[in-house]
C-alpha cells in the first residue's frame, strides 16, 4: 500500500510530531509513505531524515486558491498513490478542492477542528461548511479527540463512511523520564527552584497569560515557557509587568531533554482536540495541570494521571499550583499517574489502527 499524507502547515506542533512518530510506524506495517507539506519546513526536513519522499507544497499560503488545488491535484496524479492521508482541515479542504477522490479514496485525520461554539456565528457557520464540504467525498474519517469525531459526524452527510476515534500517541523512546538536575543545568535554571513549565505556541488558543496571572499568586516560582508565536512580545511584557521570573526559550528542537526540569506543566488552553505536548509530559513523569477542554479530560480521566481546572480560571490555576508547590508527595503520586497513562498510548497502537483504517477505506 502506498499512501500520500498531506500536512498543510510543516511548522513544528502537534501535527507535525504526530506524523514523525507515525510515517516510520506504518513503515513497519508495509505501508509505503511519502509527504506533501510546505517545502523546506521543519516537518518536511524531518521527513527527509527518516527517509521518506517529501513534495513541497505550501498550502498556507491562502484558504482558498484554485491554483493550489490544481498542482495538489497534479502531483497526486504524479505519485500515483493508493489512498491520500489528509492530516487536518486545510489538508482535508484542498483534497476536496481538488476532486482528489477522482484519483484514489481520500482518509480524512482531524488534529482539531475549525469550529467551535465560541466563535461568532458567522464564522462558526462558515467554518461548519468548510468542514462539511471537505468531507463530502471520504473514504474514511478519523480524529485524535472522540469529542471531534462526534462534532464532525454530525455534519457528515454519509453516515455509511467508516468512523475512527484514533487517539494521540507518544514515543517512550524520545519521552521519558530524566534526571531533573541535568535538565536544569541544560537551561540554566535553578536546581532548587520550584518550576511550572509549558510548551506551547504563543497564540490565543493557549492562552498562555493564564499561567503568567496564575504564577503572581505562588511565591518563588519559576514559569519556563517554550515556544514562541505572534503573542509572545505581549506576554513577555506581561511578565515583566508582573515581576514573575520568567523563562522564554523560543522553540526548541530538545524538548524532550527540557521536559524533566519542570515540577509541574501546564497547559491552559481554551480549547483543544487531543494536546500531545500534556502526552509527552506525562511519559517524561511530570506532574501536569491542563485546562478542562474535552481533550485534556479524555488523558486525564482520573486525579491519579494529572489535574484539571476550570477553563481561563487564573484563581483555579493559581490554587492548584500552589497545592503542588507544597506537597511533593502529591507531585510524586501524580508522576507515576502520568508514566502509567502515557504508556498505553504507543505509536504502534496508533499506526495499527490507522491501517485499519486505510483498509475500511478501500473496501468498494
Amino acid at each position: 500500500m502506498h499512501v500520500a499524507h498531506i500536512m498543510a502547515s510543516g511548522e513544528p506542533g502537534g501535527g507535525a510530531t504526530y506524523l514523525v512518530g507515525l510515517l516510520p510506524e506504518l513503515a513497519k506495517l508495509e505501508v509505503q509513505s511519502c509527504l506533501i507539506t510546505q517545502p523546506n519546513s521543519v516537518l518536511a526536513e524531518l521527513a527527509r531524515t527518516q527517509e521518506f519522499k517529501v513534495y513541497g507544497l505550501d498550502l498556507m499560503t491562502s484558504r482558498l486558491d484554485i491554483t493550489i488545488a490544481k498542482q495538489l491535484a497534479s502531483t497526486i496524479a504524479e505519485i500515483g498513490p493508493t489512498l491520500v492521508h489528509a492530516h487536518g482541515t486545510r489538508a482535508a479542504f484542498y483534497c476536496a478542492l481538488a476532486s482528489i477522490h477522482k484519483y484514489c479514496p481520500v482518509v480524512y485525520t482531524a488534529h482539531g477542528i475549525s469550529f467551535r461554539d465560541t466563535q461568532p456565528l458567522p464564522k462558526n457557520l462558515l467554518m461548519k461548511a468548510v468542514e462539511w464540504f471537505s468531507m463530502r467525498k471520504l473514504a474514511a474519517l478519523a480524529s485524535v479527540s472522540e469529542q471531534d469525531l462526534e462534532a464532525l459526524s454530525q455534519l457528515h452527510s454519509n453516515s455509511a463512511t467508516p468512523k475512527a476515534y484514533i487517539p494521540n500517541a507518544v514515543s517512550g523512546e524520545l519521552f521519558k523520564p530524566g534526571n531533573k538536575a541535568e535538565a536544569r543545568k541544560r537551561i540554566n535554571l535553578p536546581e532548587k527552584a520550584f518550576i511550572v513549565g509549558t510548551v506551547s505556541r504563543l497564540v490565543e488558543q493557549k492562552a498562555v497569560h493564564l499561567l503568567l496571572d496564575a504564577a503572581t499568586e505562588v511565591e518563588g516560582a519559576h514559569i519556563v515557557i517554550v515556544g514562541d508565536g505572534p503573542l509572545e512580545a505581549q506576554l513577555r511584557k506581561l511578565a515583566h509587568s508582573t515581576g514573575i521570573q520568567c523563562h522564554f526559550l523560543g522553540s526548541r528542537n530538545d524538548v524532550p531533554e527540557i521536559l524533566p526540569s519542570f515540577d509541574v506543566f501546564v497547559l491552559s488552553s481554551l480549547w483543544e482536540g487531543e494536546p500531545l505536548s500534556l502526552l509527552e509530559s506525562m511519559a517524561c513523569g511530570i506532574p501536569v495541570i491542563a485546562s478542562d477542554t474535552p481533550g485534556a479530560c479524555s488523558i486525564l480521566k482520573n486525579e491519579n494521571s494529572g489535574l484539571l481546572f476550570s477553563r481561563g480560571s487564573k484563581q483555579d490555576l493559581a490554587a492548584l499550583l500552589l497545592r503542588l508547590r507544597d506537597n511533593p508527595e502529591l507531585r510524586r503520586v501524580l508522576s507515576l499517574g502520568a508514566i502509567a497513562a502515557a504508556s498505553e498510548r504507543t505509536l504502534t497502537r496508533t499506526a495499527q489502527q490507522t491501517v485499519a483504517v486505510y483498509q475500511e477505506g478501500l473496501v468498494p
